[in-house]
């Protein structure tokens, strides 16, 4: 699938796949040295994942409180979008990033149903402002092009081919 090229307004190269795997493996960092404050085993694997939400040429994050969520919301209301999550496999000898994309479909939403989404939900901790497996999915979302589970935030699928080809 296509991605937009730039991040937005700030200008920057960078690609959003490439983004989205820096993300991921600053969690593993961030995992592996500040939370455990040990090693990885031998026989352990380290996922991390980080979830980017694109909206023509713009990232948009995690709201900053209500208002913002709403106004994410009615940016993607009747509109498609691009999700693209980064994953980060560690183990103690090596590590692997990779990305997945999806594309998704708001109807038409109104705004009393995105305010009850967001005052019942709280979607403060969801790029986007959403869980596609919230109510908001259920009733909102039209379509999805790439992997469900994408959007929900980890690639099961890509996921599992990529651990089978990460420990061999």
């Amino acid at each position: 699938m296509e991605l937009p090229s730039r991040m937005g307004n700030s200008g920057a190269s960078t690609s959003i796949r490439q983004l989205s795997i820096s993300h991921a493996y600053n969690a593993a960092n961030a995992c592996s040295t500040v939370l455990t404050c040990t090693p990885l085993a031998d026989n352990e694997i380290l996922v991390t994942a980080d979830t980017i939400v694109i909206v023509g040429e713009d990232i948009i994050g995690k709201p900053r409180g209500r208002e913002d969520a709403i106004a994410m919301l009615e940016r993607l209301s009747g509109r498609e979008h691009v999700v693209v999550t980064g994953v980060c496999l560690r183990s103690a000898h090596k590590s692997k990033g990779f990305s997945s994309v999806s594309r998704v479909l708001f109807r038409e939403l109104a705004r009393e149903e995105i305010e009850y989404y967001v005052d019942t939900y709280k979607p403060y901790d969801k790029a986007g402002s959403y869980g596609i497996q919230e109510w908001i999915g259920y009733v909102g979302i039209r379509g999805v092009r790439g992997s469900f589970y994408n959007v929900m935030g980890l690639p099961i699928q890509s996921l599992y081919v990529n651990l089978l080809k990460f420990i061999q």
